[in-house]
C-alpha cells in the first residue's frame, strides 16, 4: 500500500482522529444532532476509517469550536 502525501500535508503537525467518545467530550451533542449538523454542512464531516469505524479530525473540530467562540464575541460587540 502506498500513501501519497503532499508537501502541504507534511508541513503541519500530525492531525488526530477523534472517536465519537472523544468528540463528545469536546462537543456535548448527541450523535443524532451531530449527524444533522454534518448533513446541513454546519459541522466537520466524519471520516470513514473502515466499514464500521468513523472519526473526526481534531484540527477541523477545533477550528469549528473556535469559529463558534468568534461568533460569540462578534455578537457581544
Amino acid at each position: 500500500m502506498t500513501i501519497n502525501t503532499s508537501a502541504d500535508e507534511l508541513a503541519g503537525p500530525p492531525d488526530k482522529i477523534l472517536r465519537l467518545e472523544e468528540l463528545r467530550s469536546l462537543v456535548p451533542y448527541s450523535p443524532m444532532h451531530l449527524w444533522r449538523l454534518e448533513r446541513a454542512g454546519r459541522f466537520p464531516a466524519r471520516i470513514h476509517l473502515g466499514p464500521n469505524r468513523i472519526g473526526w479530525s481534531l484540527a477541523e473540530v477545533t477550528a469549528w469550536i473556535n469559529e463558534r467562540k468568534a461568533e460569540r464575541h462578534q455578537a457581544q460587540t
